[in-house]
C-alpha cells in the first residue's frame, strides 16, 4: 500500500517570506543539532524568534482584515469569531456505545436505527404512562371556559394568497447558513435565487393553501440526535433536532405569519403566554413574578411557587387532540383541513456519524426547528390558565409557574394543592406528561427570613405525589432564592463573565479593538446586563463586583483602566435597560400586565419640578424598595424632563445613552 503525508490545514497568514524564513530557520536546526556548535544555537533560537512573531503579526493583521470585511455580515462575522475563540464545540452525540432493547451495542446502523426507533415512538409511549383523573370530557368542560374566553366571537380564519413580492421578501429573509434538509437543495442556492424562483414557489404555495395541502415531499425530517444531560448511553438523554427541507420552511413561514397576525389581531392567545411573541421577553415573566413576590413580602405575606416541567413537550402533541382545539379559534374548513395534512404523514430518519437509519412515520409531535410547531403547541396550552382559580399563572412555552400568596401558609398549601389537582387533570386530558422527578417539578415557599425561620412545612402534592421544596429554583435563567436575594444567581453571574473575559484575553491579540468591544458588548455585558431590574437595588459592594469584570475586560479591549466615553457603567446599563423598558409600560409596548404599574402625577398636584414625573408606590420596607414598579420609577424620575416627555422610543434610547455616559 502506497503511504502519502498529508500536509496540514493551509494558514492564509503565512506568507510567501514567512515560508521562506520558516525553510531558512529549520534549515539552521538541523545545522545546529549537527554541529551542537553554540554559534549556530544562537542563530538558530534568533531566527525562531523572528518567525514566531512575524506568524503572530500577520496571523493578527488577516485576522483584523477578514473582521473588517465581514463586520456587516453578522453571520460570517460570528462565524469567524468562532474560529478564533478558543471555546469548546458542541458535540453532537457524545457517546459511541449506546443501550437498546437491553443490548449494547456500537454498530453505527443499529444506533441509528434505534435512534430513530426510540425518537418516533417517545410520544406515544410516554402518553400510554397517563394516568386517566375522572371522566371529565375535554369537549363538554374546556371547550366551555374557551368558548368563554374568546366570547363567543364569529371568528374565521381563512388563507390569503401570496404575492411574488412578499415571496421574493422571505426567500431573501433565509439564513444561508443553515443545513439542507434530505433533498440537500441549500439554503444559500434558494435564497441567491429568490428573484428567479418567486413566481413558481408563489404558485406552487397559493395552489397547495387553495386545495389543502402540505406536499408529501417536505413532510421529511432528518433528525440529528444532541446530548443534553445525564448518561450519555441512553438514548432518553438526547434530543431530536430536525432538518427540514429548505421548501418546507417556506412553506410554514407564509402560514405562520398569517396564522400569528390573525391570533394577536383577535387577542386569543393567552395574556399569560410570553413565549413566541412580539414584545416579549424571558424577562417579562421573571420581573413580573419577581415583583409579586417582593410586593407580597413588603405585606408581611409568603408566596408559594410550583415550577412544572413537563417531558418531551413538543414530541408528545396529540395531532387529535390540537386539531379538535382549532375550530373554537375560528380554524375550520379548509384551513384546518390545511393544517391536519400539515401534521399527519411526517416521516423521520435519524444521521449517527454517517450512519442513516431507516425511516419512520410520526404519529405525535411536531418537529423540533420546524417554524409553525412552536406556534401550534402554543395553541395546545393556550386553555391552561382557565384552569385557574385561587392561583395565577405564567407561561413561557412549556416552562410554567404556578403561585400564589397569603399570610397562612395552610391557605398557601390548600390553593396550590387544589389548582395542581385542576391541572393535572388538564394535562392528562391534553396528553402532555409531568415530570414530577426532582430537580424539574419542584416547589419553592419566598418570604423574608424571618417570616421563613417561623412557618410550618408546607406540603405540595400533584396525583398524591409529593413535590419536592427547594432552596432555589432556577426560572428562565435567573435563580430565584427563598429570600430574594439573588446572592446564588450574583455569584453564578460574576463566575459566568469571569471566563467569558478571560477568553476574550485569549483572542485579543487577533482583533482590533473595535472587534474586541463589539464581542465584549455581545458575550459579557448581555450577561452582566440580563435581567438587569431585577437588581437596580443591590449593595454598592454587589454593584462593585459587576464593575470589576468591566474594568478587566476595559483593560483588555483597551489596555487601560480608563472608561472609554461611549461605554456605560454596568451600573448605568441596567438604569438605561429599566428606563426604556419604563418607556415601553407607559406607551402600551408591553404585555397587558405591565400596563398602569406606572403612573404620572396628577394634574392637580402638579407643580413645577414634578411635571412628567412617575409617583412611587407606597412600600413599607427595604424588599418593597427594589421591585421594579418602584425603582423604575425611581429611575426613570432622574431622567430630565425633555427625556421623560419624549415620544419617540428610538430618539429615547439614543438620548438615555447619551445621559447615562455623561453621568458617569
Amino acid at each position: 500500500m502506497t503511504e502519502k503525508m498529508v500536509r496540514g490545514r493551509d494558514c492564509p497568514w503565512l506568507t510567501t517570506e514567512i515560508k521562506s524564513k520558516i525553510k531558512e530557520r529549520d534549515f539552521f536546526l538541523r545545522k545546529a543539532r549537527k554541529s551542537e556548535m553554540t554559534t549556530d544555537w544562537l542563530a538558530y533560537k534568533k531566527l525562531r524568534n523572528t518567525v514566531t512573531q512575524d506568524i503572530r503579526r500577520s496571523k493578527a493583521n488577516y485576522n483584523r482584515s477578514l473582521f473588517s470585511e465581514n463586520i456587516n455580515s453578522p453571520t460570517q462575522f460570528w462565524n469567524q469569531i468562532k474560529k478564533c475563540y478558543p471555546a469548546k464545540e458542541k458535540k453532537l452525540v457524545t457517546s459511541k456505545v449506546f443501550d437498546i432493547d437491553e443490548t449494547t451495542t456500537t454498530d453505527k446502523t443499529s444506533i441509528a436505527n434505534g435512534f430513530c426507533k426510540y425518537f418516533t415512538n417517545v410520544g406515544k409511549t410516554l402518553q400510554t404512562s397517563l394516568i386517566t383523573l375522572g371522566n371529565t370530557v375535554w369537549e363538554n368542560h374546556d371547550h366551555k371556559k374557551l368558548s368563554k374566553r374568546i366570547n363567543q366571537k364569529e371568528l374565521q380564519f381563512t388563507f390569503e394568497k401570496v404575492s411574488a413580492s412578499n415571496m421574493v421578501k422571505l426567500l431573501r429573509q433565509l439564513k444561508a447558513s443553515k443545513a439542507s434538509g434530505y433533498d440537500g437543495i441549500p439554503t444559500s442556492m434558494i435564497k441567491d435565487g429568490a428573484e428567479e424562483l418567486a413566481v413558481p414557489l408563489t404558485y406552487l404555495i397559493n395552489s397547495c393553501l387553495e386545495q389543502s395541502v402540505f406536499p408529501d415531499t417536505e413532510k421529511y425530517a432528518k433528525i440529528i440526535p444532541v446530548y443534553k444531560s445525564g448518561k450519555r448511553s441512553s438514548m432518553d438523554n438526547y434530543r431530536p433536532i430536525s432538518i427540514l427541507p429548505v421548501l418546507s420552511k417556506v412553506f410554514e413561514r407564509v402560514v405562520q405569519k398569517q396564522l400569528y397576525e390573525y391570533l394577536e389581531k383577535n387577542s386569543l392567545l393567552s395574556p399569560n403566554q410570553f413565549a413566541f411573541r412580539k414584545h416579549r421577553s424571558t424577562q417579562h415573566p421573571v420581573t413580573l413574578l419577581s415583583d409579586h413576590i417582593r410586593g407580597h413580602m413588603d405585606k408581611g405575606e409568603l408566596t408559594g411557587a410550583v415550577y412544572i416541567d413537563l417531558r418531551k413537550a413538543f414530541d408528545t402533541i396529540d395531532h387529535g387532540r390540537l386539531l379538535s382545539k382549532l375550530p373554537c379559534y375560528g380554524i375550520r374548513g379548509r384551513e384546518l383541513i390545511w393544517l391536519e395534512n400539515y401534521l399527519f404523514g411526517r416521516k423521520q430518519f435519524v444521521v449517527f456519524d454517517s450512519a442513516t437509519s431507516e425511516g419512520h412515520t410520526v404519529l405525535t409531535g411536531v418537529p423540533q426547528g420546524s417554524v409553525l410547531g412552536p406556534l401550534l403547541f402554543v395553541l395546545l396550552i393556550n386553555d391552561i390558565d382557565l384552569q385557574m382559580q385561587n392561583c395565577q399563572i405564567l407561561l413561557y412555552a412549556d416552562d410554567t409557574v404556578v403561585y400564589t400568596s397569603d399570610k397562612s401558609c395552610e391557605a398557601i398549601e390548600s390553593n396550590l394543592n387544589s389548582e395542581l389537582t385542576n391541572l393535572a387533570r388538564w394535562f392528562s386530558n391534553n396528553k402532555l406528561v409531568l415530570n414530577l422527578k426532582k430537580g424539574k417539578t419542584e416547589f419553592v415557599l419566598f418570604g423574608t427570613s424571618k417570616k421563613l425561620r417561623k412557618s410550618p412545612k408546607v406540603q405540595v402534592k400533584i396525583n398524591e405525589i409529593p413535590i419536592n421544596e427547594a432552596e432555589s429554583y432556577e426560572y428562565l435563567g435567573v435563580e430565584l432564592d427563598k429570600s430574594l436575594n439573588y446572592n446564588s444567581h450574583i455569584d453564578r453571574t460574576i463566575k459566568k463573565a469571569s471566563a467569558k473575559v478571560k477568553l476574550l484575553s485569549r483572542i485579543r491579540q487577533n482583533v482590533s479593538p473595535y472587534v474586541a468591544e463589539k464581542i465584549y458588548k455581545v458575550m459579557i455585558e448581555s450577561t452582566l446586563g440580563y435581567c438587569g431590574n431585577l437588581f437596580l437595588g443591590i449593595s454598592n459592594s454587589t454593584a462593585n463586583r459587576f464593575q470589576q469584570i468591566q474594568d478587566r475586560a476595559i483593560n483588555i479591549v483597551y489596555g487601560t483602566n480608563v472608561t472609554p466615553n461611549r461605554w456605560c457603567s454596568i451600573r448605568n446599563v441596567r438604569k438605561l435597560h429599566c428606563v426604556q423598558e419604563v418607556f415601553k409600560c407607559l406607551n402600551g409596548l408591553v404585555p397587558n400586565q405591565f400596563n398602569g404599574i406606572f403612573n404620572k402625577f396628577s394634574h392637580q398636584k402638579e407643580t413645577r419640578g414634578n411635571n412628567s414625573k412617575l409617583r412611587l408606590p407606597k412600600v413599607k420596607t427595604e424588599t418593597g424598595r427594589k421591585m421594579f414598579s418602584f425603582q423604575g420609577a425611581l429611575v426613570f424620575n432622574e431622567l430630565p424632563e425633555d427625556l421623560r416627555n419624549e415620544t419617540s422610543l428610538l430618539r429615547f434610547k439614543q438620548k438615555c445613552r447619551n445621559f447615562f455616559m455623561k453621568t458617569d
